[in-house]
């Protein structure tokens, strides 16, 4: 915020600097799917591959959330709620990394 008024500058993110992706998202946690692993992933209606970079922890939840999901069906039958499951840092080589929660990853690949 300057002068009251919201200011949005870039942001380079290195998606190998542990640290800084600490600094943003919090302690790593561990999750179905791990770090360095390629997942196939589902966002509206598109579907993105590549590489897990990072873990965000299950009860970390974003300030825009109002409501709790259902649960999803996802490969294999697994269901999951979002507010349960861990969420990804997935970097697809498209610019900034994708945010994935569990539900939305439709293919794995152990690299």
């Amino acid at each position: 915020m300057r002068h009251g008024q919201r200011v949005y500058e870039h942001y380079a993110l290195n998606g190998n600097n542990e640290q800084q992706l600490t600094l943003l998202f919090g302690p790593a946690s561990e999750g179905v799917f791990h770090i360095g692993e390629q997942i196939t992933i589902k966002e509206r209606e598109r579907q993105y591959t590549g590489e897990v970079i990072y873990i965000i922890p299950p009860g970390k939840g974003s300030s825009t959330r109002r409501y709790g999901s259902k649960g999803f069906h996802t490969i294999a039958g697994k269901t999951y709620t979002n507010d349960v499951a861990a969420r990804y840092i997935v970097n697809c080589n498209d610019g900034f990394p994708h945010i994935v929660h569990q539900s939305q990853v439709i293919n794995e690949k152990s690299v």
